[in-house]
Parts: structure tokens; sequence; C-alpha cells
């Protein structure tokens, strides 16, 4: 990894300093999710946790806006109904089933819609844009019923695309901009302008089935693309009928990994999935006849599309290592992503735009500790997330990196303690469950990585939790070993990159550690420092 690592370094030491915009793009975001502590547990827990991603240098939180949270209580079944005890609520109960209409915010339970308002206005005070995923699952009547033996796929059966039209369409008329808040005196929300439409629409646990039945022929043929083709569509006619046709809609969410088992519960490839949503085989050939028919390709035009979105986790292996499997795009090959949509497009007369920008809106490393089964350590994940950024920084077509988690999920406490199934919940943040930093925190604010290039070493970073566009002096240092105090090493460097990012190449002393510091005002001390990184 180290090999591979230093011959990447070594190739932009030579074109670093000359043209580093050759690299990133200019308006590269830092995106991450934390649904638990920004919409689960109060208004206080998710101001603290903006204030926290704000000086961490986050630029843009994406939020669940799931379709069964919202939904709740909006259309009480009869039968529900008539199970309640109060009188009261049973008449209650009815005129909200009679009041109801899917695509008007206004029928909804005001409650439901709360936590999302909080955030909207919150996120807006701390300077924090946000992206709205809007999926599934969503209610029980908005969904088909699965044969007995795959019930526990009910949540995510056959979503009904017309149902999810209008649930999409009472999203996005609430955050227009227009719209005031039945509580919080009635001001107006604000307006959302990122969007992407479900949530891993391969995996079967959001979107089901993922195989079926070819309905002339009985043969198995994907069904999750043909479904997921259908939601875009019917949830991207409703952003423009609402006033956000030309926000930032983002087609995908995919996971980066799937199976070939021909089974409605199987996760889909990310590659084959989008080549059957585009309706194309494995030749990239446009799908004729009975297959064509069997997928509803001729119902559907150019996707509209802003960006691709795509969670390129690579588990438990660095970001560099390779892929084993055909049509997994995980970092290590995101760019073979991008070259895989242009054919698309050229394949499908233009079905999705050629040059479409690529969106991280999910990625990380779950870690052992807290989990003692499975995980990467904490060096690893601290690392390995800088190298995904640095992946992401050299690819101008990424128009976000992305960190999946500020805290730790926890343990799944109504299981056994220190069971696998205690600790199935995700551990991927940057702190602890009880609030306290791992080294990944750090790395985070000022991610930085450093390699020898013949008698220099070559250095790269993001002075990340600074404020964009605000120029910063970052210096370099360096120590033979941990025994030794930090020498400066260099002159100092005047970061003006928008978004924070700095090359250098400079003369190696000897081997040892090299870190950056960001100087405080007028260069001052320490403001910060990167974690360190060995050279040898």
């Amino acid at each position: 990894m180290r090999r591979i690592l230093l011959l990447t370094l070594l190739a932009l030491a030579a074109g670093a300093l000359v043209a580093p915009a050759a690299f990133a793009r200019a308006d590269q975001v830092s995106v991450m999710q934390d649904d638990d502590a920004l919409l689960y547990r109060g208004a206080g827990k998710m101001q603290e946790t903006l204030r926290t991603m704000r000086d961490a240098g986050v630029d843009m939180v994406r939020v669940t806006v799931l379709w069964s949270v919202v939904a709740e209580n909006a259309l009480p079944s009869r039968a529900e109904i008539r199970g309640m005890d109060s009188a009261g609520d049973r008449r209650a109960a009815q005129r909200q089933r009679e009041r109801f209409r899917a695509d008007d915010p206004h029928t909804y339970p005001t409650g439901n819609w709360d936590r999302y308002d909080d955030l909207t206005r919150f996120a807006r005070e701390t300077g924090i844009e946000v992206l709205f995923n809007v999926t599934g699952p969503g209610p029980r009547w908005a969904h088909g019923t699965p044969p007995r033996s795959l019930r526990d796929l009910a949540p995510a059966w056959r979503p009904d695309p017309n149902d999810y039209k209008d649930y999409v369409t009472a999203v996005s008329e609430r955050y227009t901009g227009r719209m005031r808040d039945e509580n919080a005196g009635r001001s107006k929300l604000p307006r959302v302008s990122h969007w992407t439409l479900w949530n891993e629409p391969n995996q079967a646990g959001w979107l089901a089935p993922q195989w079926g039945n070819d309905p002339d022929t009985g043969a198995r043929i994907p069904t999750g693309p043909k479904l997921y083709r259908e939601l875009f569509h019917k949830g991207r006619s409703a952003l423009s009928a609402s006033g956000h046709g030309n926000d930032e809609i983002l087609l995908g969410e995919l996971a980066p990994q799937g199976t070939d088992r021909k089974a409605a519960n199987e996760p889909l490839t990310p590659g084959r999935f989008l080549r059957e949503m585009f309706c194309l085989g494995s030749d990239l050939r446009v799908l004729e006849g009975r297959s064509a028919r069997a997928r509803d390709c001729d119902r559907f035009g150019n996707t509209r599309a802003s960006g691709f979105s795509h969670h390129p986790y690579t588990k438990d292996v660095s970001p560099l290592a390779g892929n084993p499997k055909k049509d997994w795009f995980t970092m290590a090959n995101i760019a073979d992503l991008g070259r895989l949509l242009d054919r698309i497009s050229d394949a499908s007369d233009g079905k999705v735009d050629q040059g479409l920008a690529l969106w991280m809106t999910e990625y990380g490393f779950e870690t052992s500790p807290p989990d003692p089964f499975q995980g990467v350590s904490l060096d690893e994940q601290a690392h390995w997330n800088v190298l995904g950024d640095y992946l992401a920084w050299l690819n101008p077509r990424l128009a976000s990196q992305a960190q999946f988690l500020l805290s730790d999920a926890g343990p799944a406490r109504q299981h056994t303690q220190n069971t696998k199934a205690f600790w199935k919940t995700f551990q991927t943040g940057l702190l602890y469950d009880n609030g306290q930093p791992k080294p990944a925190f750090q790395a985070y604010k000022f991610p930085f990585l450093a390699a020898a290039a013949g008698p220099n070493v070559s250095v790269w970073g993001q002075v990340r939790y600074r404020q964009n566009g605000v120029p910063t002096a970052v210096r370099l240092q360096w120590r033979p070993n941990t025994q030794n105090a930090w020498a400066d090493i260099g002159e100092i460097i005047e970061v003006r990159d928008e978004m924070g990012f700095f090359t250098a190449l400079v003369p190696k002393p000897g081997p040892g550690e090299w870190r950056a510091v960001a100087l405080g005002t007028a260069n001052v001390g320490i403001d910060e420092a990167s974690l360190p990184r060995p050279v040898g």
C-alpha cells in the first residue's frame, strides 16, 4: 500500500506546485450524515451536532427524509381506527383519514415535519447546506404485498411510484422557501436545493425485489433497476413541478458491492444495476424485443439528473486496494464508475448526460474498538479516511467527499451484551458514542499525507476546519523521532484554495515524522496540527 501511495504522490509532485487546479474541483464539498444525532435525539442534540460538524469543516449534511416517518399516522386504516380505545381518538383519526392528501404537506400530521423543519432552520443558522435523501421504505399502504416466503422484505416491497411521486411533491412543496411553518411563529421554512431520490436501490433492504420472473418466459431477470427507474422519474417530475427543477438532483445512491445470485433479497452489483436501469446488456447494446418489454424499456427518456451519487465503501481494506469483483465500484476504482456512465450515455442515446458529476454521499470505516468482532484499527480508520479524501481530490469529476456518521451509533442494547447482534450497528463515527474523539476526528479536520519523492518529500493536505475562501498560513514540520521537538521545514505555505487544499515539495532532512500546522493570527502560534505521518 505504501508503494502505491508513494507512486501516486510522486506523480502528484511533478505538477502539484505548477497546476494544482488540474486536480480538485474548486467547489468539492465535504458531506456528512448522522441521522440519529441530527433527527432523532431532540433539538438540543441537533444544534450541538451541527456546530461540531461546522467546526470540523462540514459544508453539507445529508439527511434521510424517511417516507414511513413523515407519513406516520397520516392515513390510518379503518381497522386501526376501530381498534382505538378512545372515541375522541377514533374521531380525530377519522378526520385525519378524510383530510389526507399525500401530495399536500399541510395534510400530514404537523408534528411529523418538526425534525426536518428544525434541521433546515438550524443548518441555515450554522452555515451548512442540506441534502435531502427522500426515500422509502414508505407506509404500508404505499407498498405491495410480497409472497409469504419473502415477508421479511415487506417494508421495501414494490413501492407504488405514483404514491412516491405524491410524497416527493409534499416534501418538495414544503421546502420551496415559501411555505410557512404551522409552528415557530409561522415563519417561512428554508428552501432545500439538493436532492437524492431513494437510498441504495440495489439493496433489497431498501428496494425489493431485486430479482423476479419475466412474465412471458418465467426466466429470472433483475427487477430492482426497473422499479428504481420509475421511482426516480416520478420523483424527478415531482421536483420539477414544485419549482425545484433546476436544483441539484442526483441519480444513484448505490451501494458499492453486490452478488450474482438471482434472488429477490440479493443485492445487485452497481454496474449491472446501471446497465439494467438503462436497458443495456452486458455488452452495452440496447435490449430489444421481449427482453426490453419485460423491463418496460420504452417508457422513459432522459433522467435529467445533474449528478450521480454513490457510496464507495471499501469495507475493511484500504481505498487503494483493488476490487476483487466485476461491476463493483469503491473508492479504489471510482473513476471507472464515471467511465461506465459515459459509455451508458453513448449507448442509450443520451438517457444520462455525458460527464455527469460524481457525488460521494456515504463513506467511512467501522472500527475495532468499539466493535470487538469487526472493524479496522483506529489508526487505519484515520489514515484510510484521508486516503479517500486524497483520491477524491485527484478526481476532478468528484463534487464531494463524504463521511458517514459523526458519532458511532453505539451497540444495539436490546441484544445480549458483547454478541455480534449487540454490535450490528455502524461504528464508522469520528467520535465514540460517548462523544470522545477517535484519531479520525483530527484527521478529518486537517487531513494530511506525506511521502518520499527522491531527495524531497511531497505533501498534500486540506485545512478543512477553516472557513472556506479565507486564506490560511500553513507550516510543515519534521522530527526524526517522537523524542525530538518539531522543526520547521521550508517556507510558510499560503493556502488560497477555496476549500483549503494545499500541496508542496520540500527537501527531506532525513527519515522521521512530518506534520502540517495551521498558524494562528498574524502567523503566530499554532492553531491546529495534523496527525503526523512517517516518511522513511
